[in-house]
């Protein structure tokens, strides 16, 4: 992996990297809490997002909800190359919401894809803080171009099959998780054991599921904590009688104590 740039704040985030054809192909499952686009300047890779698996190429541009958990994994023998910024849709004053957990828009040659170089032309050619203000705005053109013009691009959804079992799954931990607390429960629910459970869930997620459930919870509550809840009611809320097991977690998750979190967020 070679990183051509890299900028990170507490809520916007960009980065410029190539992952060649001789590295590891398979990468964690991860999520975040912020909406992330991820633009392909070449190759040819297999995104895993949530419950849907697809084939993604040169000029289209990946739109990946919050939360959603997704991995890659390349294909044929090419390096891939991507342009992504992460950022929150509140920063930039526009309302928008995806029903899916994904989008895939072919913008090769279009707007879409002049904002990308300009992007990383600004990252090379302006002292950071400059910079920031106009990743800010970029992204921000980003997501109206999405909103407000996307008529105007070929949404295209090369789907491949997901094992039936982990879509199920999928569905009813995004529909109740808060609602329940062990791996055990999902499997009931499902009609098969925790073992089967686990080693499909690997093999299709790359995750574990209790892994899977616990790192959806961290992220929507730290997202709770930023917003001004108090980590006891955040606690409460995400399903953790025991404060003591949500403070570890969170400790473990994000190198910082929700405590220490809330004040930063809420001065």
């Amino acid at each position: 992996m070679r990183k051509i740039s890299e900028f990170k704040s507490s809520n916007l985030v960009f980065n410029h990297i190539i992952y060649d054809k001789e590295s590891e192909r398979h990468f964690a499952m991860h999520s975040h809490s912020l909406m992330e686009f991820i633009y392909i300047t070449k190759g040819e890779v297999s995104y895993t997002v949530e419950d849907k698996k697809f084939t993604a190429r040169q000029g289209e541009l990946l739109v990946i909800k919050p939360y959603a958990y997704h991995y890659f994994t390349i294909k044929n023998q090419q390096d891939y190359e991507k342009i992504g910024v992460l950022c929150n849709c509140e920063d930039l004053e526009i309302e928008y919401t995806m029903n899916e957990p994904l989008m895939l828009i072919q913008c090769q040659n279009g707007k879409l894809h002049d904002i990308f170089n300009k992007i990383d032309f600004y990252y090379h050619n302006c002292p950071q803080p400059i910079f920031k203000v106009l990743l800010k705005d970029l992204a921000k053109e980003i997501l109206i171009n999405i909103k407000f013009f996307s008529s105007q691009y070929v949404i295209s959804m090369r789907t491949e099959s997901i094992h039936p079992l982990i879509e199920r799954a999928i569905n009813y931990i995004n529909e109740n998780l808060f609602n329940f607390n062990t791996v055990k429960e999902l499997a009931n629910h499902l009609s098969v054991s925790e073992s089967h459970l686990k080693v499909l869930f690997t093999s299709q997620l790359k995750v574990t599921p209790k892994n899977y459930i616990t790192e959806k919870k961290m992220l929507f509550a730290r997202s709770m904590i930023s917003n001004g809840s108090t980590p006891t009611q955040t606690a409460f809320y995400c399903g953790y009688s025991n404060y003591a097991t949500f403070y570890r977690l969170y400790l473990r998750f994000f190198n910082v104590n929700p405590m220490t979190d809330y004040k930063n967020n809420n001065l």
